[in-house]
């Protein structure tokens, strides 16, 4: 413990602020926003009236955003190294590569919502109209998704939803709707 700096190596936390350029806005969704691994850089998604929304990279420090080559897109996320931003365009899992831009498909994954990746694996959710709304997962190579999880209707449960891989790589956390007698209850898994 360091006297003026809590526990030992503990540092401020930076603060950034996204100032959208005129005429720009976050979408109206969730999951428009992705923080590298690092701390150092913020992907988001803006979009412009009549526009498709564009994937942006802010790198701390820098005073002005860049568009990193991908549009009509949405729910951003890091690979664990920080060099490449992933993301939903479509209906693909797709990824850029933040030094020379290119683009390559992870996935055809149909309704795909918050990808999360760990490793070498991408999990990523199903959209909550899906009667299936499960957790899958697909090599960040490219490939096929697998089934990680599906709700259990039996229980009342409708959707599994934002999975989000912990730091050991073999366990992922995930909401779980449940239709009960009392309403709709959500809960982590």
């Amino acid at each position: 413990y360091e006297k003026g700096r809590g526990p030992c190596g503990a540092r401020p936390l930076p603060f950034v602020s996204l100032l959208l350029p005129a005429g720009t806005d976050f979408p109206e969704q969730d999951n428009q926003l992705a923080v590298s691994p690092d701390g150092t850089m913020v992907a988001y998604v803006s979009a412009s009236s009549g526009q498709a929304p564009r994937l942006m990279l802010r790198k701390l420090g820098a005073l002005s955003e860049q568009h990193i080559g991908a549009l009509d897109v949405r729910d951003p996320f890091f690979s664990p190294d920080g060099r490449w931003v992933g993301f939903i365009a479509g209906d693909t899992i797709r990824a850029v590569s933040i030094a020379d831009g290119e683009s390559r498909m992870i996935s055809r994954a149909p309704r795909a919502e918050s990808p999360s990746w760990h490793g070498d694996v991408i999990v990523f959710g199903e959209s909550s109209d899906l009667p299936s709304g499960g957790i899958r997962r697909v090599p960040a190579t490219g490939g096929s998704s697998d089934v990680v999880s599906m709700p259990d209707p039996k229980a009342g449960e409708t959707v599994h939803q934002a999975p989000q891989v912990l730091p050991d790589g073999r366990s992922v956390i995930y909401t779980v709707r449940a239709r009960t007698p009392s309403g709709v209850i959500d809960r982590l898994v």
